[in-house]
């Protein structure tokens, strides 16, 4: 009878050893989770928190295709990135009905989206309306100018100049084949930033240019319009949109 009830006991005392553990095990896999969780949502505010309309509106005005105030464009920029990121669509058309934007307006936020490198080294097919990934000829190429561009911002001659096979009686030819080379990537929406003047053979980069405006002007959305302008520092102008003549009062 002692051994049955010793055994009893050693049999409880196990019992409550598994229950403890298992409810330890919940415990911490619900502590995982909650972190998880509480990580995702801060990844995400972080990942998000440098998209703004205001933005993407001076991105636009890079661009010379100048967007107005849009009281969706948070919503519509979120979509298209769960389309494409998460949902792996690739058909443009389908995107830019699920979403409520235009062709073009779609085009201008995968480029924003992807200037904000919320978007990786996607394609962008105009002919066929789809984007997808690029191939390993075309990344091949990308990784040969991204540090020229996104890191030094350096001009075609200057690029030329870097290239392990420029001498000084080939340096127009590379240059000649930097800007080709540039404006194929460019035409595939595949460098993020810039504009290529062929005939000046001169990049002109969006970085650039919103620092030195900063210098000089101050950005403001037109009362009327919506759309967003640059205004001389204590001085006015008009939009030239709706003809509304916006002044900066502010004195620093």
């Amino acid at each position: 009878m002692v051994y049955v009830y010793i055994l009893f006991i050693i049999m409880l005392i196990l019992l409550y050893i598994v229950l403890n553990r298992l409810i330890n095990l919940k415990s911490r896999n619900k502590s995982i989770e909650e972190m998880r969780n509480t990580w995702e949502v801060i990844s995400k505010e972080k990942h998000s928190s440098n998209i703004s309309e205001w933005s993407y509106q001076r991105f636009s005005n890079f661009f010379n295709q100048p967007q107005m105030k849009d009281s969706n464009f948070y919503e519509k920029i979120e979509k298209i990135y769960d389309l494409i990121v998460n949902g792996k669509e690739t058909d443009l058309d389908l995107i830019a009905e699920k979403t409520g934007c235009s062709f073009e307006e779609l085009l201008l936020k995968i480029m924003y989206l992807k200037n904000k490198r919320r978007i990786g080294d996607l394609y962008i097919d105009k002919v066929d309306h789809v984007i997808r990934e690029c191939d390993q000829k075309d990344k091949k190429l990308l990784d040969k100018y991204s540090p020229y561009l996104y890191i030094s911002h350096l001009q075609p001659r200057e690029i030329a100049q870097k290239l392990p096979s420029a001498t000084a009686s080939n340096l127009d030819e590379l240059e000649n084949k930097v800007i080709e080379e540039l404006s194929y990537l460019d035409d595939k929406y595949l460098i993020n930033g810039i504009n290529i003047d062929k005939v000046d053979k001169k990049i002109i980069y969006y970085t650039i240019e919103k620092h030195q405006k900063e210098k000089n002007y101050i950005s403001l959305n037109c009362d009327k319009c919506g759309a967003l302008i640059d205004i001389p520092h204590l001085g006015k102008t008009k939009c030239p949109y709706c003809k509304n003549i916006m002044e900066d009062n502010k004195k620093n």
